[in-house]
């Protein structure tokens, strides 16, 4: 529930109105192109590798995603309250999906990778490794022994909460992620959802400190390059929005996957939009100016771990998600140790 604040009475407190989607004529595909967008705000990616969503005019589940394990997490998106026809929807994904092996999901991902402009060469279980930073890939056997089933949708009604209790009693993982529509008094509307995933919320971030973009090298395994030389931190298509926000001056560092922190500087200037490939406004960034740079191909040494930022702050970070912010004694241990490597002699 939200609730307004009084600035004038500090005593006050007025529930803002709840709605719904259905309610206001959004169609189901208004909502599943919007959380297309943004899918971040659905998945969270410290926890989740993203391997499918729905294409047009296909019977498929909107998202597909992989957990450290080799776990297949089946999403499905309703606009209206949930109802019990919401729950058998995704266990039909289930059956279905479920019995994809390797080669199955392989598919799905590298048709995936150029849905977001990547090239499809990229194979899931290398894509894997390096997403979740593994020490030895999974076998090709592990993929998609178990499911896990999330249906996305506004609030909860009992006929459903009773359906996910019964199966879940029976073994069955299914999990609901609600999502809240609410209108102001002034009439804008707010959309309200925390991100799933299967080890919950893990993270919080921290409003000031070291901002962090990911170079993207899952899906784009290249654009580091441009990165690097163009001096910016990127993100592109569903992904994109995670960089919006960043302010002008703020420290921020490139974290290569598998590799560590590859770059640290400060933006100059607020968000930029720009192509991607033959896809106007596909890519956001923020202009930089980095004061140590590192390959991550040809000088992973000197790039500075996340076992060693973990350790320096005595803290356990995951470094998967797009954007995310350290705390602020990370900066001075990234700037000082990024320098120094980058300055040394090979």
């Amino acid at each position: 529930m939200l609730f307004y604040l009084d600035d004038h009475d500090k005593t006050s407190l007025t529930e803002v109105p709840a709605s719904s989607l259905a309610t206001l004529g959004w169609l189901e595909k208004d909502l599943e192109e919007m959380l297309a967008k943004h899918i971040d705000k659905v998945v969270r990616e410290d926890q989740l590798l993203v391997i499918h969503q729905e294409r047009r005019y296909q019977e498929e589940p909107d998202i597909l995603g992989l957990d450290e394990s080799g776990n297949l997490h089946i999403f499905e998106l309703k606009r209206w309250r949930s109802s019990s026809e919401n729950l058998l929807q995704v266990l039909r994904y289930g059956q279905r999906f479920g019995r994809y092996d390797y080669d199955g999901l392989n598919h799905l991902f590298r048709n995936y990778l150029l849905r977001v402009g990547s090239a499809p060469e990229r194979e899931l279980v290398v894509a894997h490794k390096e997403y979740f930073e593994l020490e030895e890939a999974l076998s090709i056997s592990t993929f998609n022994k178990e499911q896990r089933f999330v249906v996305v949708t506004d609030g909860l009604d009992r006929e459903t909460r009773e359906a996910i209790d019964y199966w879940s009693q029976h073994g069955l993982p299914v999990a609901a992620l609600p999502y809240h529509v609410y209108r102001t008094n002034s009439g804008d509307l707010l959309f309200e959802v925390w991100p799933y995933g299967p080890k919950g919320d893990t993270f919080m971030e921290i409003p000031d400190g070291l901002v962090v973009v990911n170079t993207n090298s899952t899906y784009m395994p290249d654009v580091w390059k441009e990165m690097l030389s163009e001096q910016k931190a990127a993100a592109y298509y569903g992904r994109k929005t995670a960089v919006s926000g960043i302010p002008k001056g703020s420290p921020i560092a490139l974290y290569h996957t598998g590799v560590g922190i590859i770059a640290f500087g400060r933006t100059t200037d607020t968000l930029r939009r720009a192509p991607c490939g033959d896809d106007p406004d596909e890519e956001y960034y923020v202009p930089c100016e980095f004061e140590a740079m590192v390959d991550p191909v040809s000088e992973p040494h000197k790039a500075v771990s996340a076992r060693e930022v973990n350790e320096a702050l005595g803290a356990s970070h995951r470094f998967r998600l797009t954007a995310y912010t350290l705390p602020p004694d990370a900066v001075e241990f990234v700037r000082k140790s990024l320098r120094e490597k980058a300055d040394t002699a090979d």
